[in-house]
């Protein structure tokens, strides 16, 4: 599966792209993409959004800091 853009996550709504079919408990999650979130999300989606659709993570808290660093210089942030 292929997930939604990234470009502008950093700072934008959770489940807020329009033509991007997300699981309901995100779409109904009402936050925003923030370094914390992030790297709750990208560690364990299940612990920050239950019965998310979510099945990838990353261990590593390095390459999750490193990630996030990126998305939010490429957000703008």
């Amino acid at each position: 599966m292929e997930g939604p853009r990234l470009r502008n996550v950093y700072g934008r709504p959770a489940g807020s792209i329009p033509d991007f079919t997300y699981s309901d408990a995100l779409k109904n999650a009402h936050f925003t993409w923030d370094s914390e979130l992030l790297n709750r999300w990208l560690a364990k989606p299940d612990s920050l959004v239950p019965d998310t659709d979510m099945d990838f993570h990353i261990a590593n808290e390095e390459e999750r800091a490193n990630i996030i660093q990126f998305l939010r210089l490429s957000s703008g942030k």
